[in-house]
């Protein structure tokens, strides 16, 4: 999850390596989280069976991984979990510009879907103060200096934007109308057959990313030649279970800082730094910080570090490649 597992990402953690503030360094009362001793969790039957019914409806996307974010304090550590394993163990998957699978577009497009843009638990929120922390997020991410790349926003049409759900077999079947898909809120029962029997007790969020195929359903994609997939479309989900809030502070989760973490998934990046826990207290720590580490920190993370700058420049910089 860490290294090069989209494409040119060799060299992507190579520069965030050497442009980010490391931090603080792990202690000798310090010990890496039994959770995070691997990063492969091996392959999951729910991405394996969204693929079998995306293979049923002759759809030409498929899916090769899920990147998820865990609470604070759930005692878990977010992960990677695959659909299928390729023979070298390379996910690359990156936008291409100009594709005509996605309309020749040169820019980045994505929507929030404001009908499960609402929060239910403590300290409920309307959709019209999760989507604006939303695009802020999203703003964020266009404002790194570095890319050109336009990201702009779909206006909701009414309509589900979504897919994902319905091959989990828990909402109804819908269309992708961006490159990024902000499905909103989902119930518990969506994460636990994601991550079963229990995904909903620490699963924050997730982002699932979808490449285009050849006819055969199976083949991945690679038009420009940069030994990437073609990253056909990504939707985010977020967990309806945990309590959210605006520029929250633990026990809530804070919308715009996963929103911008998950985000970063949409756009090709992958989880970045080691945690760390301290014995005598059960401390978490992250060398270095990121919005890209896998944990929600318990605090709002809305500002980019700098692993989060250079991974985003190196997928970005040469935009329009």
């Amino acid at each position: 999850m860490q290294t090069r597992v989209l494409g040119g990402l060799v060299l992507l953690v190579a520069l965030a390596t050497t442009a980010c503030d490391e931090g603080a360094a792990p202690t000798a009362n310090d010990v890496p989280d039994p959770t995070m001793a691997s990063a492969r969790t091996g392959i999951s039957k729910a991405l394996v069976a969204i693929n079998q019914r995306l293979a049923r409806q002759k759809r030409h996307v498929r899916v090769p991984f899920a990147d998820y974010r865990t609470a604070e304090g759930t005692g878990r550590v977010g992960q990677r979990i695959f659909a299928f394993d390729r023979g070298n163990k390379r996910f690359g998957i990156e936008f291409v510009a100009g594709d005509p699978r996605r309309g020749g577009r040169t820019n980045i497009t994505y929507l929030v879907d404001q009908s499960d843009g609402a929060t239910h638990t403590v300290n409920p929120l309307a959709n019209a103060l999760t989507e604006p922390a939303i695009d802020r997020a999203m703003n964020t991410w266009e404002a790194v200096r570095c890319s050109k790349v336009s990201i702009d926003k779909v206006a909701d049409p009414g309509i589900d934007p979504d897919i994902t759900d319905s091959l989990l077999g828990v909402g109804e079947l819908g269309t992708p109308l961006a490159d990024i898909t902000h499905a909103g809120w989902v119930g518990a029962d969506f994460f636990d057959a994601l991550v079963p029997p229990d995904g909903s007790t620490f699963i924050l969020a997730v982002t699932i990313p979808f490449f285009f195929t050849e006819d055969d359903g199976i083949t991945p994609t690679d038009i420009d030649g940069d030994g990437a997939l073609d990253y056909a479309f990504a939707e985010i989900f977020y967990n309806d279970a945990f309590p959210w809030g605006i520029n929250a502070f633990f026990p809530l989760a804070d919308v715009q800082g996963t929103s911008l973490h998950e985000s970063g998934h949409g756009l090709g990046q992958a989880h970045f730094g080691k945690i760390f826990q301290t014995v005598a207290n059960g401390k978490i720590h992250f060398a270095p910080f990121a919005v890209m580490n896998a944990v929600d920190p318990g605090f709002p993370t809305q500002v980019l570090q700098g692993t989060d700058i250079g991974g985003h420049c190196g997928i970005w910089a040469s935009w329009p490649h």
